[in-house]
């Protein structure tokens, strides 16, 4: 049996002033960065909306060839753009076979899920004025 039998991936794409994290939480739950890139700015010196969706559809699809089957990857952005988000993951399942979407309770059936509104795919919070400017998150697995 496989070490990272369980191997989940924590993915942040680049959305304004966000960082990327390639997190793996093998199955004693023990957290390791794999590639954590602080300064976007230095990949995408000309931040368009178009280079932006294609930057993150290349490190997904570059994400999940490591990830072994079985395993998780959480997709989560700051953006509230349905073309990151929702629209981001359907491509991405429209075009792999071996991913679906799972519920965010998957991995702790007791962790509360009413957060946020359901998306096409996923999870959206929005902005608060005390609080967080906004996320998304969906919960893929692969087969």
């Amino acid at each position: 049996m496989s070490k990272y039998k369980d191997t989940i991936y924590a993915l942040s794409t680049p959305t304004g002033r966000s960082a990327i994290a390639v997190i793996r939480i093998s199955g004693d739950q023990s957290l390791k960065t794999l590639k954590k890139i602080s300064s976007i700015k230095t990949i995408i010196p000309n931040k368009t909306k178009l280079t932006l969706l294609k930057f993150e559809k290349h490190i997904i699809d570059q994400v999940w060839q490591t990830l072994k089957p079985s395993g998780y990857l959480l997709y989560a952005t700051c953006s509230l753009m349905p073309e990151e988000n929702e629209q981001q993951i359907a491509e991405f399942l429209a075009t792999h076979d071996d991913a679906i979407e799972v519920p965010l309770n998957t991995l702790n059936p007791d962790l509360q899920t009413e957060w946020g509104v359901p998306a096409q795919h996923g999870r959206q919070l929005f902005p608060t004025l005390k609080g967080h400017d906004g996320f998304y998150y969906c919960l893929l697995k692969k087969q």
